[in-house]
């Protein structure tokens, strides 16, 4: 796990590390266009990069709204890492 709030350039070390890791799993908290994971995707030139976001408009509510709205809370993360995982051992 890595938080990354300020990202704008990658740690060569950091990267070749990552690089290593058969599944590659990033949440932005946001749209991910142009965040972290595309980042990764373009330093790494690697498809084994999967993002979650915020998809379309953010949703209004409680933060627990808005994440289970999202699929971004823990119990939905974990269903579709789960998911993202086994699809690409098959």
């Amino acid at each position: 796990v890595a938080n990354m709030p300020w990202l704008n350039r990658f740690d060569d070390d950091w990267l070749e590390e990552v690089a290593a890791y058969d599944h590659i799993f990033v949440l932005e908290d946001h749209a991910p266009a142009g965040a972290l994971a595309d980042g990764l995707r373009r330093a790494l030139n690697d498809s084994r990069v999967v993002t979650f976001g915020v998809e379309g408009w953010p949703a209004c509510g409680t933060p627990t709204e808005a994440l289970r709205f999202h699929r971004l809370d823990g119990a939905s993360l974990a269903e579709r890492i789960a998911a993202a995982a086994r699809a690409r051992v098959t």
